[in-house]
């Protein structure tokens, strides 16, 4: 009897084992993207007010991030929290906005006006509705590994000598648990605190790690669904023109407050 359970549980693990190795990145991709098929097409927009600690500026109080998805559209406003002990009310309006159009990315400052952006060279840009396309192609899955109580595809670019990237996909639930950069610095992104909207989780804490030292802290305070956003607030020149400050106005503030 004892036999015959050990020799079953040996072949269950080595068909779970090549069925692993067998998946490709595209099979699994596709599968990730027919599964939330209907979700993407039932969530037609998403409203999200962000808290964001950066841990190594331990003097900087948490920020807060309002992000906005339609589609393939993504927009982040940020305020810039500084100055405040100045007694400039000015520098209350003054905030960064980070628009993709669907073509192209882009930072609006208040000063400085727009800029556009390469989306490959922002690591905070993820949109929540389809992640998965911006992940590199030259991925194999190696294997797998428990985080925390999620088993996980592993995948990896091994034809890097130098540089290297690792991502873990939860197999059951198809998200993204975790990604391992290594260059010259060990960069690692953890997504936890999981909350289902429909048929989809989403990560309500997201950790950035360098080093193994906690840097970054972004956790999700309000999550909206379907509230009619206009298209205005992916238009570029509208923001650029809405946000922008007027020097001259900053600098008689100043002269007067002084």
């Amino acid at each position: 009897m004892i036999r015959s359970l050990t020799r079953f549980c040996l072949i269950s693990f080595i068909i779970t084992f090549l069925n692993i190795f067998a998946l490709s990145w595209r099979e699994l991709k596709s599968q990730i993207e027919s599964k939330y098929k209907e979700f993407s097409t039932s969530i037609k927009d998403l409203t999200i007010i962000m808290e964001v600690e950066n841990k190594s500026l331990k003097e900087i109080e948490p920020l807060e991030s309002k992000i906005f998805i339609k589609g393939e559209k993504y927009r982040m406003e940020t305020k810039i929290n500084i100055a405040q002990e100045a007694s400039f009310p000015i520098w209350e309006n003054i905030k960064n906005i980070y628009i993709f159009d669907g073509k192209e990315l882009w930072i609006i400052n208040s000063i400085t006006g727009k800029q556009k952006i390469s989306i490959e060279d922002w690591s905070a840009y993820q949109n929540l509705l389809n992640w998965w396309k911006n992940v590199i192609e030259d991925l194999k899955i190696t294997g797998s590994e428990k985080i925390g109580d999620r088993i996980c595809y592993i995948l990896e670019n091994k034809d890097k000598e130098e540089a290297s990237k690792k991502i873990w996909i939860d197999q059951k639930e198809h998200t993204l648990i975790q990604i391992e950069e290594k260059d010259k610095e060990t960069t690692k992104i953890l997504n936890s605190n999981f909350k289902k909207i429909k048929n989809w989780e989403v990560p309500y804490t997201t950790e950035v790690f360098v080093n193994g030292e906690l840097m970054l802290k972004n956790t999700i305070k309000s999550l909206e669904i379907n509230k009619n956003l206009s298209d205005e607030l992916f238009d570029v020149d509208k923001a650029e023109r809405e946000s922008k400050i007027n020097i001259q106005d900053l600098m008689d503030k100043i002269k007067i407050e002084n």
